[in-house]
């Protein structure tokens, strides 16, 4: 994408991700072709935040509520790609049927001075294995692989899901008031990945499938066909706090507006916790010690 004329490239601070205002497509770029709104209000972004740092775990220092400082938010629409394809894929594994076998056994005890046979009876399991292959398809669709430079995949799947079903054609008045990154992450490669997602989905959905009670060595080859995509921008609200001196972020999902972000690690309560875990050790040590040696 490139800047809109009397626009101006902004760039984050706690990243080297450049945005652009009121983004519009070069010819040598992809034109996003949806959009998702923000529904997220810059207050409502603010308060999940503060109500987000005010959770601080046990880990965590005490005072982040009230050191922590928000230092920039910034509400971006991020690229997304989107790919949907039919997957067909050929299976084999090992089937095992479980059953259970009676044994009885024969023992003997010592019953008023006398030594007398009894027998019990117990059930053993038993499997018996056999093999099977076949064939699988299925469609799948919306997987999001982010292209973002500044944002990860892991990062982008820790807010997700997005409601892409919800989503409306791309008009750049969409974007007025809004940063917008621009991709940098290339179809091809954003192909692959889903693949690779969808290969592990397609081994799952083949292991749910599978008759019998277990199933071992699992085998599939898939292929892919009929594969389309869609470049979409999703909206994410963006905050950098301050903790002493050192910067954290924050990310919230502009829609769903569920959050996921960086804490500090308060030094002195993990010094805490590690030395009480050896004491615990130590009790625990000389309490074995002690009962050995009776």
């Amino acid at each position: 994408m490139r800047v809109a004329e009397g626009e101006r490239t902004a760039a984050c601070a706690f990243c080297a991700t450049p945005y652009v205002a009121q983004a519009e497509t070069s010819p040598e770029r992809k034109r996003p072709e949806f959009v998702l709104p923000f529904g997220v209000s810059k207050k409502e972004a603010e308060a999940s935040f503060k109500a987000w740092l005010g959770k601080s775990g046990w880990l965590t220092p005490g005072d982040l509520a009230l050191q922590g400082r928000l230092s920039e938010l910034r509400g971006v629409y991020v690229p997304f790609w989107s790919f949907s394809m039919r997957s067909q894929s050929e299976w084999c594994a090992q089937i095992g049927e479980d059953w259970y076998e009676t044994i009885v056994e024969s023992y003997t005890e010592v019953e008023d001075g006398k030594h007398v046979t009894r027998t019990r009876t117990r059930q053993v399991l038993r499997t018996e294995w056999y093999p099977l292959e076949g064939s699988y398809h299925q469609y799948h669709s919306s997987y999001l692989v982010v292209a973002s430079k500044g944002l990860s995949q892991a990062s982008a799947d820790a807010i997700a899901p997005f409601p892409v079903a919800e989503v409306t054609r791309y008009a750049p008045h969409f974007l007025s008031g809004w940063l917008c990154e621009d991709y940098a992450l290339e179809k091809e490669e954003a192909a692959r990945i889903s693949e690779e997602h969808f290969r592990k989905q397609e081994a799952q959905s083949i292991a749910a499938f599978l008759p019998g009670d277990r199933h071992t060595d699992l085998q599939v080859q898939t292929d892919f066909q009929d594969a389309s995509e869609d470049l979409i921008l999703l909206p994410v609200w963006i905050l950098a706090y301050r903790y002493r001196n050192r910067t954290f972020r924050f990310l919230l999902n502009g829609v769903s507006g569920k959050t996921d972000g960086q804490k500090p690690w308060s030094s002195w309560r993990i010094a805490f916790l590690i030395l009480a875990i050896l004491l615990a050790a130590v009790v625990i040590f000389l309490a074995v010690t002690f009962l050995g040696a009776m």
